[in-house]
C-alpha cells in the first residue's frame, strides 16, 4: 500500500477541516519518546513531524500559519520525565542540547554517527532555537483562531527501563511495574496539559504494533496497554486517540556491529504519520462544535 499517497490525501483533508473551523494558525507540539523524536538506525534520523513536508506545503497554500516544536528524546523519556519537561518549562534550546549530548557523547555515539551529524541536528531546531518560550508557555498560548495540537507519543519509557534493568526471569513483573508507572504518569501529564489550556487539541498515539514474528508476542501486551489508557484517562475534552501504525523490528549492520532496532524505518514512519493524521480527521469534528 502506498502510504505516502494516502498520507498526502489525509493532509489535504486535514487542512480543509482547519479552514472550516476558521483556524488560521496552528502549533504542532510533539512530546514523547524515541518514536516522537524520529529516531531510527535503518535510515537518516529526522524529527518525527518534520517528515510530513507535504502537510506543511498544504498549510502554506491555504495561508495557515504553522510551527513545529519538538520536545522528544530518544532516551530518558518516561512519562514522569515528560511531565517534568512541562513543569520546568523546557525550551527548544534545552531539547537540542540534550539531543546533542545523546547523539555525540552518549554510549551509542558510534552507532548514531552514521545517521545524524551535528550540522543536520542543529538545522532541525534552527527555526525556534532562539525562541525564549518554554513548553508550558507554548501550551498556554491561545490567540484568536489559533490551535495548539499536542502530539503525545510515549508510554514506553518507564516500561522499557524496568525491562532493561531486570533479569529475564523477572521480566513479566518488570513489565507490569513499568507499565503501571507509565499509566499513572500518562494520566497526570494529560490532565496537567488540559488544565493549562482546555482549548488545546490533545492527541495520544497508540504504541505501534509489530509486523513480523518473533516480536508479535509483544503485541498482546501492547494491545492491552493501548486499550487500557483511554479507559484510565477518562473523558477529557478535546482528546483524540490515534493508531500508531506498525514497526518491522530488525537487526542492522552498522559499521562492524550488528545492532537490533525496534524503531520504524522511513516507510513505517510514513505509515505512522498517515495513521495519525487519519485519526485526527476522523475524530476532530466529533469533539468540537
Amino acid at each position: 500500500m502506498d502510504y505516502q499517497t494516502k498520507l498526502n490525501e489525509q493532509n489535504q483533508l486535514f487542512v480543509k477541516i482547519l479552514k472550516e473551523k476558521q483556524i488560521n494558525s496552528v502549533n504542532f507540539i510533539i512530546l514523547g519518546n524515541s518514536f516522537a523524536s524520529g529516531y531510527t538506525i535503518n535510515s537518516k534520523i529526522k524529527l518525527f513531524f518534520d517528515r510530513n513536508q507535504n502537510l506543511f506545503s498544504n498549510l502554506e497554500k491555504a495561508k495557515i500559519k504553522f510551527d513545529t516544536f519538538h520536545f522528544a528524546q530518544p532516551y530518558k523519556n518516561s512519562n514522569q520525565t515528560i511531565l517534568s519537561w512541562i513543569q520546568n518549562n523546557q525550551t527548544q534550546k534545552e531539547v537540542l542540547d540534550q539531543q546533542i549530548k545523546h547523539y555525540f557523547s552518549g554510549p551509542r555515539k558510534e552507532i548514531d554517527k552514521y545517521n545524524i551529524n551535528l550540522r543536520t541536528l542543529k538545522k532541525y531546531f534552527s527555526k525556534n532555537i532562539k525562541d525564549k518560550r518554554g513548553l508550558e508557555d507554548l501550551i498556554k498560548t491561545q490567540p484568536k483562531n489559533h490551535l495548539n495540537i499536542i502530539i503525545f507519543i510515549a508510554n514506553t519509557g518507564e516500561t522499557m527501563e524496568y525491562v532493561e534493568n531486570k533479569k529475564f526471569s523477572n521480566s513479566c513483573k518488570a513489565i507490569l511495574r513499568g507499565a503501571k508507572k507509565d499509566l499513572i504518569y500518562c494520566k497526570k501529564t494529560i490532565n496537567y496539559i488540559h488544565k493549562l489550556n482546555p482549548q488545546n487539541l490533545i492527541t495520544i498515539m497508540n504504541i505501534p504494533f509489530h509486523e513480523k514474528f518473533p516480536f508479535l508476542f509483544l503485541d498482546g501486551i501492547i494491545f492491552l496497554f493501548n486499550w487500557i489508557i483511554p479507559i484510565y484517562i477518562g473523558k477529557i475534552p478535546n482528546l483524540i486517540f490515534t493508531q500508531g501504525g506498525t514497526i518491522e523490528a530488525k537487526y542492522y549492520r552498522v559499521g562492524d556491529q550488528k545492532i537490533f532496532d525496534p524503531h520504524p524505518d522511513k516507510k513505517h514512519y510514513t505509515k505512522m504519520l498517515y495513521c495519525y493524521i487519519y485519526g485526527i480527521n476522523k475524530n476532530y469534528s466529533k469533539i468540537t462544535h
